[in-house]
C-alpha cells in the first residue's frame, strides 16, 4: 500500500469515516490546465475571424451613438461594450454612476512536484484545503480570504493548507517561487450580474464569484442572445441589474 493511501486512511478515520477511503466513483469532468485551455479559445476567436486588441478598459467612453475605447493600436469603436473585468468591474462602473457592492474574495495555489498525489481533486473540508492534479504538478488551494484588491499577500492559508496537503501526499519542492493569489468577484447574492444598463449600448457580464470558468460561457451565450435578438432568456431574469436596482 503507497504512503499516500495509507495517509489517506489514517485522515479519513479523523473525519469520520471509519477505516475506509470513501469511494470517489467515476473521474469527473476536469480542467488540467485552465490557463492553456482560455489560451487555445483566444487562437479559436482569431482562427474565425476574431481580433483580439489590448488597451485600457478605464478608458471606454459614450461617443455619438457607440462606444470608444483606446486600445494600443488606437481607437476601437462599437455599437455595444461590456463590462466584463470580473473584480475590477465595478470600479469602471462607477465612473458611468453605478454603485456595485461587489465582495472581494482571494484565493491562493501553489504547484508541488512528486509522485504521489490524488488521481482526482481532494477537499479536507476541515482545513479549507483542495488538493488536485494539474500538468504543472500538485495544486494546493486555499479558502477564501476576504480582503479589497490592491492588499498585499498573505500567506497565513496557503502555508496551512501546503502543511495539511503535505501530512496526506509525498509533496516535494512547490513549483513556483512564490504562490499565486487572485481575487474572485462575488457579490452579496452569490448570482453575477448580466445584462443591459441605463445606458444605451452598456452591458454588464461579471461577478460570478468561484463559477466563472464554467458559468461565464453560459451567461456569456444567455446575454449574446439578449443583444442580437432583444429577448431576455427567462433564466437571465434575476440576474439583471434592473432587478437588483444596479441599472
Amino acid at each position: 500500500m503507497c504512503s499516500a493511501q495509507t495517509n489517506l486512511q489514517r485522515a479519513s478515520r479523523r473525519c469520520g469515516f471509519g477505516s475506509q477511503v470513501p469511494c470517489t466513483g467515476p473521474p469527473p469532468w476536469t480542467c488540467r490546465d485552465p490557463g492553456e485551455l482560455v489560451a487555445r479559445y483566444a487562437a479559436l476567436f482569431v482562427a474565425r475571424g476574431g481580433t483580439l486588441a489590448r488597451g485600457d478598459a478605464m478608458t471606454l467612453q459614450q461617443k455619438d451613438i457607440g462606444w470608444r475605447v483606446m486600445s494600443e493600436d488606437g481607437v476601437v469603436s462599437a455599437e455595444n461594450a461590456v463590462v466584463a473585468l470580473g473584480p475590477w468591474s465595478p470600479t469602471l462602473a462607477r465612473t458611468f454612476g453605478y454603485h456595485i457592492p461587489m465582495v472581494f474574495k482571494r484565493g491562493y495555489h501553489r504547484h508541488f512536484s512528486g509522485q504521489d498525489g490524488p488521481r482526482v481533486s481532494m477537499l479536507d473540508v476541515d482545513n479549507s484545503t483542495l488538493v488536485a492534479p494539474m500538468n504543472a504538478g500538485w495544486r494546493v488551494l486555499t479558502g477564501a480570504h476576504l480582503t479589497p484588491p490592491g492588499t498585499a499577500p498573505a500567506s497565513r492559508q496557503i502555508r496551512h493548507a501546503t502543511d495539511t496537503a503535505r501530512e496526506l501526499f509525498a509533496l516535494r519542492d512547490p513549483v513556483e517561487a512564490t504562490p499565486w493569489s487572485g481575487t474572485r468577484p462575488c457579490m452579496p447574492d452569490m448570482l453575477p450580474v448580466v445584462g443591459p444598463t441605463r445606458h444605451k449600448g452598456l452591458f454588464f457580464h461579471f461577478g460570478h464569484g468561484h463559477q466563472g470558468f464554467t458559468l461565464g460561457p453560459t451567461t456569456a451565450f444567455l446575454l449574446a442572445e439578449l443583444m442580437t435578438m432583444g429577448r431576455a432568456n427567462p433564466l437571465t431574469r434575476p440576474l439583471l441589474p434592473s432587478a437588483r436596482g444596479w441599472a
